[in-house]
């Protein structure tokens, strides 16, 4: 049995590289970005639903009742806080569904590579006497099939009528 690729494409070595020199690009263009231990993402308050119109209300009181507001306070710093929150919104959120696709792309991809390697382990399993080296892979390859306790995809995949 023939398998099924769900995916069928390759990405050109210029455009790989011009890919990975844009996500280059964009780390320059963000050096603000912070790295956060686990617990120092503990210690931080975290927004929940609602925080958003929070932030809006509390910046209306800010401009509209700035006498009320302590000297020390920086309502600048503070607004820019929420046009930054509202751009990385931004940015995360195409980067997210750019980051699913590629995860489900390599999912589909490895599944096509996994089951033609179980194919191509099948017939090295069967042929394993009659060529010189074969021997020596297909028990190489077997460990493979071991580990997991897997089993060659082509055993496992349901036959299709024509």
């Amino acid at each position: 049995m023939v398998a099924r690729n769900m995916v069928k494409a390759s990405i050109p070595g210029a455009d790989l590289t011009l890919l990975l020199q844009s996500i280059g690009a964009m780390r320059t263009k963000l050096p603000f970005l912070v790295t956060l231990q686990p617990d120092e993402v503990r210690s931080l308050l975290k927004p929940h639903k609602g925080s958003a119109e929070l932030f809006d209300k509390v910046a209306q009181v800010a401009e509209g009742y700035p006498t009320i507001l302590p000297a020390v306070l920086n309502v600048a710093s503070f607004n820019q806080d929420l046009k930054l929150i509202k751009d990385l919104d931004q940015i995360k959120s195409q980067l997210e569904q750019l980051l699913d696709g590629i995860t489900n792309t390599i999912y589909a991809v490895q599944h096509d590579a996994l089951t033609t390697a179980g194919e191509i382990y099948d017939a090295a399993k069967k042929n394993r006497d009659k060529l010189p080296g074969l021997n020596v892979l297909v028990d190489e390859m077997a460990e493979y099939y071991k580990k997991g306790k897997r089993q060659s995809p082509v055993a496992t995949t349901p036959a299709t009528s024509a």
